[in-house]
């Protein structure tokens, strides 16, 4: 059998996304934590100039990912029962800890990226994931 349908405030997971894109250009700006990633990765001048013009289609796809995420973490708000900002705060934990944390952690174990490249994105993970979690259960 199928699972039950799930009630999912669309407006919420709107402001949801559009937070995780709006955190996203201010956590990967200089003024946060750009500057490092960009070391981190070893980028050259070149490889930066061509990231700066790619145009907006990154930006397109995680936005849509971001959405598709807060939908995801909206269904699983209700599929838990979750009634008010802390037990959501906790979905978002869980999440980044079960899902986002564990996937990029494998992804730079394989990769030859160092551990900072892991971190910095891990740790914005795990900030809009607990927005997510809070907002989507205390906006039921």
């Amino acid at each position: 059998a199928l699972m039950s349908p799930v009630e999912i405030n669309v407006f919420a997971v709107l402001v949801c996304a559009a937070f995780a894109s709006a955190s996203a250009a201010l956590w990967y700006s200089p003024v946060l934590f750009g500057k490092r990633w960009v070391q981190a990765h070893g980028f050259s001048e070149a490889q930066q100039q061509a990231m700066q013009q790619s145009g907006p289609t990154p930006y397109i796809t995680a936005a849509l990912a971001y959405l598709v995420t807060a939908v995801v973490v909206s269904a699983l708000v209700d599929y838990a029962g979750a009634t008010g900002w802390t037990q959501g705060l906790w979905i978002g934990f869980l999440c980044w800890l079960g899902l986002a944390a564990t996937v990029a952690l494998v992804g730079n174990a394989f990769s030859d990226k160092p551990r900072t490249v892991f971190f910095i994105d891990t740790a914005h993970h795990l900030l809009y994931l607990l927005v997510m979690g809070a907002v989507l259960a205390a906006w039921r």
